[in-house]
Parts: C-alpha cells; structure tokens; sequence
C-alpha cells in the first residue's frame, strides 16, 4: 500500500468494508475473501492476484491435488 501511495481507509473504501475490518484481515485475524483479493489487486494497480498476494496463490497451488500424468497408447 506505501508503495502505491494508498491509504488503508481508500482501501478499505473500495472493497465496502471498515479501516478495523481490513486491519483485522492484512494482520491475519480474519481472512479475505476472494472478491476482496480481486478488488485489492486491481486497486493497487495490479493485475494478477500472486503480485500481491503470492502467500495465497502458493497457499491454493499447494491444496490442488496432483493429477497423475496419462500416456498415449498406441493403438494398433
């Protein structure tokens, strides 16, 4: 936010929620939801959500289960 010069109350402003209540989630007490990301993200000048909030892609990345690999077979 320093960064890009905006100010916690725009923030909070801007995704219709309290200073207190984004205080609570940018400290961990409360969590975001994923519309608050998107919002944040394209406030904040981004456009990809992992530029501004990469603990949660890895977070995501790491719950996708692995998807075994499937070889072609040769038909014959």
């Amino acid at each position: 936010m320093t960064e890009k010069k905006i100010t916690q109350e725009r923030l909070a402003n801007g995704i219709g929620i309290s200073e207190n209540s984004l205080a609570r989630k940018i400290n961990g007490h409360r969590d975001f939801w994923y519309w608050e990301v998107v919002i944040i993200t394209r406030l904040l000048g981004y456009h990809n959500i992992i530029e501004v909030f990469p603990e949660l892609y890895k977070q995501a990345i790491s719950q996708v289960p692995q998807v075994p690999q499937v070889t072609a077979g040769r038909a014959g």
